[in-house]
């Protein structure tokens, strides 16, 4: 309802884009409102003229890198993504086949829930609506404006504003008018009950499509004070075997397999007939999911915790045997609270991460895993502390990198690794600069030489750059000179390079 405006919007740009023409438009709504409606009606719309492609990001976890493109890479050319491409390759291909589609016919590509998109999918948006204007594609980024600022969005939204081909569609509230022509048809659909105070609801929602929904679906004449009372109201009217499927389907994500539910539900898939039936799930293209987020965290809030974790590990175990994101079986592995297993899967979904441009996910890994890192040993520990202080040091996490850098250089120092210690005493020193104590970094630029002279090596190399660094940065020009000549000495001499000597090594 009321959507007709936009829905022109949107007609028009895919006819721009057929003519080479591309746009990216921003659908822009709160929670509730209606975005995954609008969008299914444009594919609708779009039917046959266009070829459409979704990819959704996911809330119920720590976002897997570049998950969206993942979801759509089934409906894309098998060369977008070739084995090995590096990220930004893979930028460049898929913006090729979006300049020139398999018979011109234009792209309608959808990245749903853009406020849960981890880094290296809002390095793709924007990577996207810097070129799109010259492609035969419509991109549809639909948000929540009022979580734009968790992930970063914000940012893309105001570098991208002024793009050749960036647009934007908002999604208002339904008004009074509507709410009540909503009410008055849920009132003829069932005879025998009080229709509903359509002011009152009105009053209540805020004109909220999702809310407006939920509480003409709880078949009482009495408006529910929240979204969460009338969601759970309708579940306590499922049969047990029904609620139980709720669960699983909750705590499995916002779009999980119909095979994966099928062999988690006792009662197989027959479970999730009344559910769907009653329009609290739907099938969508062989996945089951709620038909809105704020249905499944009603649901998901009410999991006993015993239970919860009953569910985590045997949804762990299933995606394991199917060679599951690692980002994935990190979350059910945290939530099964198995630390063996986050310890198995975290590290690797953080390395994942950063190798892909997502730090703020790769920082958010190295944390999961580091609150069961007493069970490692010490020189694994200190390599993930390590690991840890340098996606903090990227993310602009400054003090935390000092935090976990310390913890690496202790472990090392306890084990007499001097060439790490001297290392970590580096990396403290540009860490300490940019945290703003300058005689701190000078302190510590000093003891990172004395450990490291006399071994060539690129550690030593680093170091004496690290000395180059700070001379320029006091604006010593002679000392710069001195300390960068002797840098490229070292390394002239050096034929070996090691992983740790990544920390913060330019300014």
């Amino acid at each position: 309802m009321e959507r007709d405006e936009q829905l022109r919007s949107a007609a028009g740009y895919l006819e721009e884009a057929s003519a080479g023409h591309g746009r990216l438009a921003y659908v822009a709504g709160e929670a509730g409102i209606g975005k995954t409606s609008y969008v299914a009606q444009v594919l609708a719309d779009a039917r046959g003229s266009a070829r459409a492609v979704v990819g959704s990001c996911d809330g119920a976890a720590t976002p897997a890198p570049l998950g969206p493109l993942v979801e759509m890479l089934p409906a894309l050319p098998d060369h977008v993504w070739p084995p090995g491409a590096t990220r930004q390759d893979v930028f460049a291909r898929l913006v090729a086949v979006l300049r020139d589609p398999p018979g011109r016919r234009p792209y309608l590509l959808v990245v749903e829930d853009a406020h849960w998109a981890d880094e290296a999918t809002l390095n793709l948006v924007r990577h996207v609506a810097r070129r799109i204007h010259d492609c035969h594609a419509l991109v549809l980024v639909t948000y929540r404006p009022e979580d734009s600022a968790a992930n970063g969005l914000r940012l893309l939204l105001g570098e991208t504003a002024s793009a050749v081909g960036t647009r934007r569609i908002d999604l208002p509230a339904l008004t009074p008018s509507a709410v009540e022509a909503l009410a008055a048809h849920h009132a003829a659909a069932r005879p025998g009950l009080a229709a509903v105070d359509a002011d009152r609801l009105y009053e209540v929602t805020g004109g909220n499509a999702f809310f407006v929904t939920e509480a003409l679906s709880a078949d009482t004449d009495e408006v529910p004070e929240t979204v969460r009372d009338a969601v759970l109201a309708r579940v306590a009217r499922l049969a047990a075997p029904a609620r139980r499927a709720l669960e699983v389907v909750a705590l499995a994500g916002t779009h999980p397999r119909v095979e994966l539910v099928a062999e988690l539900l006792a009662d197989g898939l027959d479970a999730i007939d009344e559910p769907v039936r009653r329009g609290l799930l739907r099938q969508v293209d062989g996945d089951v999911t709620f038909r809105h987020e704020l249905a499944r965290l009603a649901v998901l809030g009410e999991v006993p915790v015993g239970r919860g974790v009953h569910l985590h590990r045997r949804l762990l175990a299933a995606l394991e045997s199917r060679g599951a994101d690692p980002a994935v079986l990190a979350h059910h592995a945290d939530g099964a609270r198995l630390a063996d297993a986050v310890l198995r899967h975290a590290p690797v979904a953080a390395v994942r991460a950063g190798e892909l441009g997502a730090h703020r996910e790769a920082v958010r890994q190295y944390r999961r895993a580091l609150e069961y890192a007493d069970r490692l040993a010490d020189p694994a520990r200190a390599e993930l502390h390590w690991s840890m202080g340098y996606e903090c040091y990227l993310t602009e996490r400054i003090e935390e990198a000092i935090v976990h850098t310390r913890e690496a250089l202790d472990i090392w120092e306890a084990s007499g690794e001097t060439v790490r210690v001297g290392d970590a005493w580096r990396c403290l020193s540009r860490l300490s600069w940019f945290a703003g104590r300058g005689e701190d970094a000078e302190r510590q630029a000093d003891v990172a030489i004395d450990l490291l002279d006399g071994s060539p090596s690129v550690e030593l190399a680093m170091a004496y750059s690290n000395r180059a660094q700070l001379r320029m940065l006091a604006s010593d020009l002679a000392g710069t000179r001195t300390w960068g000549h002797t840098t490229l000495e070292v390394l002239a001499g050096s034929r070996r390079g090691r992983a740790g000597t990544r920390c913060a090594s330019t300014p």
